[in-house]
């Protein structure tokens, strides 16, 4: 079994609500555990009562992990991660801010299970837009940070070594986070991550700390729906 670990700030609600939501439509939960990593907010009670309720309705192996003191956005991811690597072999990275498609477990468990993904370091779910089917994916030397996964063996030898050395950026305050931190390390190694074609998460988050409404359009895929039917996920032909 592969887990999905959310990290939720309990600082807005709304956008979990809404992540929840999508979530709750997503095919295959039965086969992936889910973890929730809740963090101290002005939100708390509200937001543990939608993820309890979240965990009551969707009938899935769950857990929630209740930080006592805030982590925030460079620990808080790592905690996750580490988390679902001391119990299963894959781990999806999911955030309370990012609505998914309903395929979405459908094609990770379809690319992290194929032999032609040795290469890859992670594997994306966000794609910005462009040509391609439903069903193509390709490797990318590019990283997002709105919901990805990767294998124990990526992390325990490639990531995790270099989290914290690579979330400092040239200066204070400048390309700082994990999510710059990942691009580093991809660079460093030349390794790509596989990504779809075709967006299967979207931003929802146009207010928050690291993300201004001038730059929200920008974040955003101009392809993601969130409702695909099942398909059979092959790698693009020029990508081979």
């Amino acid at each position: 079994m592969s887990l999905v670990a959310m990290t939720v700030s309990a600082d807005r609600p709304g956008y979990l609500a809404e992540t929840l939501r999508s979530w709750l439509q997503v095919r295959g939960r039965q086969h992936w555990s889910f973890a929730f990593l809740l963090e101290p907010g002005i939100h708390y009670a509200e937001c543990e009562e939608l993820i309890q309720t979240w965990r009551a309705v969707s009938g899935a192996d769950s857990c929630v992990v209740y930080n006592s003191k805030r982590q925030g956005v460079m620990r808080n991811p790592y905690n996750a991660l580490r988390f679902g690597f001391e119990r299963v072999p894959f781990v999806v990275l999911a955030e309370e801010d990012v609505v998914i498609s309903d395929d979405v477990l459908e094609f990770f468990t379809a690319l992290s299970t194929d032999q032609e993904s040795s290469d890859a370091l992670g594997i994306c779910a966000f794609s910005r837009g462009g040509s391609g089917s439903p069903a193509e994916y390709e490797s990318r030397l590019d990283f997002s940070p709105l919901v990805w996964g990767t294998w124990l063996d990526r992390w325990s030898a490639i990531i995790e070594p270099l989290w914290f050395d690579a979330v400092r950026g040239p200066e204070p305050g400048v390309q700082e986070g994990w999510d710059w931190g990942m691009r580093r390390i991809m660079q460093v190694v030349d390794r790509p991550f596989l990504a779809p074609m075709q967006s299967r998460s979207q931003h929802i988050g146009e207010h928050g700390v690291h993300m201004l409404p001038a730059d929200f359009v920008a974040s955003q895929s101009s392809n993601f729906v969130q409702y695909r039917r099942p398909t059979r996920y092959q790698r693009r032909v020029d990508d081979i």
